[in-house]
């Protein structure tokens, strides 16, 4: 398959682009026209042709494609809402480490291409990444030429395997209707629709439950719960595994946001954390760390031996009380069986300066996640977040009466450390590369600007981030246009020079590249320690932009 598709990839994008997709897809058309435009997938995008005709109907599109003919399509699609990835099914494997849902999925003259063996897999890979209500569509092509069919490595398609694996993933059938090819005679096409029951549950009712309805005599739960959320929405790149049923991420990422956490409420804030006694992780080091300022404690952060040797400590007590509590008692309703499976691990004792990132937090062991619940950690997280806050003051309250008079401290409490608008590391490097000559250009626009500001890429009002990657120079009067609103693709892409130059210049060879990689690497989904580029990192803010943009149903600024 990947010969035919590769060997003549111009010829093979002007055959289809031939035909209109508005005749292609006739028959299911009335249907695309009663869903609101939101973000789409297109399975085997080939030269863009679909991807680019729902573009213009105001989707947003991430077009996949595993064949050359992708880089017709990237060359075609320039100025559309159309971002490209190189992924196959039955996998599909980046679109899910990014963590897309989609409201419309489109597979066209795609399945026939899919080994019967690996199907069941397929669509039910498919059918996870669909939003509640979305609507999957597949194009049928039906041959009875075998000759062409083994030249070409077609399978056998049929609908009534298509329904059987929509029922079993409890899937509503919308259209079936099938067509004659006005060329060839011995080909038909059908046209197959199901759609994702509108119910908004998925793992949503899981976590309410552990959030209100769990027993509790500690805020450990809430803790855990409010840490993976945190990570599933703002640490994308924090997975290490990755499979059908589940991700895992390191135990000591988890620590550390757990430490951050519990640092404000009990060192800072004197708050109860159980109802009859001291939290059992809170010891030694963990009090020691009311001496580190927030930067110490943040993915990233170099630390002399000394410092080195209380954070590890109080990451091992901190992780082995999680193995211990929360993640053994948050259990699936009327079972034993625990929602997270972990691995508690004691590291190498450090004895030299450290910095704390992803290969170093993984030496404390894994937590292994239910993907339908990592999915609904990140995607509600905007949501999750207050209703766990609410719940947690709400416990603290009913042991000890006088936290209900704290007021807005209470709310400081809670404050995570990115809560702080911060660009004064960016700042100061703009100012050192001015002082040495350098002029320094609004990032958006292009244009030379006396006043500049430090605007975040991805607003922080919406997206909390102060990651290096985020953080470009911009004219005053640009930045407070932009406001709080999230660039469009179009205006990111015509900035994407200039992104990655001013990465290059103030970053690259600089004492804060390291900084600049680990970041990256956390908070970015689908990024390679061994294939970092500030290429694949633009890459990368782009799939995070389109991410943030559905999840949050932010609004846009710039051109579309």
């Amino acid at each position: 398959m990947a010969d035919y598709y590769n060997h003549s990839p111009k010829d093979l994008a002007a055959q289809y682009d031939a035909i209109s997709s508005d005749e292609v897809h006739k028959p299911w058309l009335s249907l695309l026209d009663s869903l609101k435009p939101k973000l789409a997938l297109d399975v085997g995008a080939g030269s863009g042709r679909d991807a680019r005709w729902l573009a213009d109907k105001g989707w947003d599109v991430i077009a996949v494609e595993p064949s050359e003919l992708r880089e017709q399509g990237i060359a075609n699609s320039k100025g559309y809402a159309i971002e490209w990835l190189a992924d196959s099914m039955p996998e599909l494997f980046k679109v899910r480490s990014i963590g897309y849902r989609f409201d419309l999925i489109l597979l066209s003259a795609v399945w026939q291409h899919v080994k019967p063996n690996v199907r069941d897999r397929a669509f039910r890979i498919l059918s996870e990444l669909l939003n509640p209500g979305g609507v999957i569509v597949f194009l049928l092509r039906q041959g009875s030429d075998k000759d062409e069919n083994a030249a070409r490595q077609f399978h056998e398609v049929s609908p009534e395997e298509l329904d059987q694996y929509a029922k079993d993933r409890a899937l509503n059938k919308l259209l079936w209707t099938q067509t004659q090819d006005v060329q060839r005679s011995h080909v038909t096409w059908g046209y197959l629709a199901y759609q994702s029951p509108d119910d908004g549950s998925g793992g949503l009712s899981l976590l309410r439950h552990i959030i209100i309805n769990d027993d509790k005599t500690a805020t450990y739960k809430l803790g855990l719960l409010r840490v993976l959320s945190r990570i599933a929405e703002s640490y994308p790149g924090a997975v290490i595994k990755r499979d059908d049923v589940s991700v895992t991420i390191p135990l000591g990422l988890v620590g550390l946001l757990w430490l951050k956490q519990y640092k404000l409420l009990i060192l800072q804030h004197q708050l109860p954390q159980l109802a009859k006694a001291n939290p059992g992780f809170a010891k030694r080091a963990f009090n020691a760390l009311m001496d580190f300022a927030d930067p110490e404690l943040r993915l990233g952060a170099v630390l002399a031996p000394e410092r080195a040797k209380i954070l590890e400590q109080a990451l091992i007590d901190a992780c082995r009380a999680i193995h211990k509590n929360p993640a053994h008692y948050t259990t699936f309703p009327g079972t034993n069986r625990a929602v997270f499976d972990t691995r508690c691990a004691t590291p190498t004792r450090i004895k030299t300066a450290l910095m704390v990132n992803l290969e170093y937090l993984s030496r404390f062991g894994e937590v292994r996640i239910p993907a339908g619940i990592w999915q609904t950690l990140g995607q509600y997280a905007c949501w999750l977040e207050p209703t766990i806050v609410h719940e947690w003051q709400q416990l603290m309250g009913r042991w000890d009466y006088s936290v209900r008079d704290r007021g807005p401290s209470l709310a400081n409490a809670f404050r995570w450390e990115d809560s702080v608008r911060f660009t004064g590391q960016v700042r100061a490097r703009v100012n050192e590369l001015r002082k040495r000559g350098d002029v320094i250009a609004c990032t958006w626009t292009g244009k030379r600007s006396k006043e500049l500001d430090i605007d975040h890429a991805f607003p922080w009002a919406r997206w909390p981030n102060n990651d290096l990657w985020n953080l470009l120079p911009c004219s005053s009067n640009i930045n407070a246009q932009k406001s709080d609103r999230l660039p469009s693709q179009v205006a990111m892409h015509r900035a994407s020079s200039r992104i990655i130059e001013w990465w290059g210049r103030a970053y690259c060879s600089s004492s804060i590249e390291q900084q600049f990689n680990e970041e990256a690497l956390v908070s970015l989904p689908g990024l390679s320690r061994d294939a970092l580029t500030l290429e694949s990192v633009y890459e990368a803010m782009l799939h995070q932009r389109a991410k943030i943009k559905h999840d949050q149903q932010l609004a846009e600024w710039g051109p579309r």
